[in-house]
């Protein structure tokens, strides 16, 4: 029997609504979202990077890292480190233009959530938690100006000067931060000669 156009006018309707209502509140597939998450983890992945870190023990190690190993492995150092990388993710993304916009919104995001994550992992309370993920993300937007400036002029002094400044506040320590600026520039150059979509498919060929 041949259902009436009202009914499938209600079945498209509702069909419609819970669509809706699962992108409002997360339920469903979402490519940006998906994508994001996919990239985020990615990003960690890569902060965690050991090599990135100083060694507690002896400097053999640090010569072993190429010098790269100028981070305190403590709550602070991997903000850094995961700072600087989701950087080099936004300025790939944001490269394609409109595009990809919703995917660079959702991958802030999910970073200012992840930041939200870590302060409750690390035991911040409920009245303070939100004052404290502002102040990461305010931290972030100031690294990613400074980072994306340097970047942009292909110049690993100015982002040693950059990465001394935020990390160290100290500017008399650029030489410090030299290899870890030149590893940032070749990562950069590695995201920007990728394909965006195999980048997001496939992930960072960092």
């Amino acid at each position: 029997m041949m259902r009436s156009c009202g009914s499938s006018l209600r079945e498209s309707f509702a069909v419609a609504f819970l669509s809706v209502i699962g992108r409002l509140f997360g339920f469903g597939h979402d490519p940006a979202r998906e994508a994001a998450e996919a990239l985020l983890s990615a990003c960690a992945a890569r902060a965690l990077d050991g090599r990135l870190f100083c060694a507690d023990e002896t400097s053999s190690l640090q010569e072993e890292t190429s010098g790269l190993a100028v981070l305190d492995d403590s709550f602070d150092g991997r903000f850094e480190a995961l700072a600087a990388h989701a950087c080099l993710i936004l300025r790939r993304l944001r490269a394609e233009g409109p595009r990809l916009a919703i995917v660079s919104q959702a991958f802030t995001n999910r970073l200012f959530r992840a930041f939200d994550d870590a302060q409750r992992d690390a035991g911040t309370g409920d009245n303070t938690i939100a004052r404290k993920v502002r102040k990461m993300g305010e931290a972030f937007y100031g690294r990613a100006g400074a980072y994306d400036h340097a970047l942009n002029n292909r110049d690993p002094g100015e982002l040693a000067a950059a990465l001394a400044r935020n990390i160290k506040n100290d500017g008399s320590q650029t030489g410090l931060f030299i290899p870890l600026a030149g590893y940032l520039v070749a990562a950069d150059l590695a995201l920007a000669s990728q394909n965006v979509d195999a980048m997001i498919e496939s992930g960072p060929a960092w």
